[in-house]
């Protein structure tokens, strides 16, 4: 069994933001690529367990738990937008 726990710092490539929004009774929808207002660079903190059984499988899982506002605008002291991720992997170690 292994404990893992640490930073992980994340580097944006790709946006694709849909979107939806009604306004005087017409609806409007779309994608947004833009990457005018988000921050490239995402720090956040990981933490998860992985087991190895002695077959070779082994099993993990992680968590991570984004620190930086991804998204920054004039607005952006209004709200926080952080990402968050977990993970599950199944594996075989020969």
């Amino acid at each position: 069994m292994s404990i893992e726990t640490g930073p992980q710092v994340g580097y944006l490539i790709s946006v694709e933001n849909k979107y939806e929004y009604t306004e005087n009774g017409q609806t409007e929808s779309g994608t947004d690529d833009s990457l005018e207002n988000m921050n490239i660079v995402d720090v956040a903190v990981g933490g998860g367990a992985s087991y190895k059984f002695d077959s070779g499988l082994f099993l993990s899982a992680r968590y991570n738990a984004g620190l930086s506002n991804i998204y920054e605008s004039e607005d952006s002291d209004d709200f926080s937008n952080q990402n968050s991720v977990l993970q599950f992997s199944v594996g075989f170690m020969f």
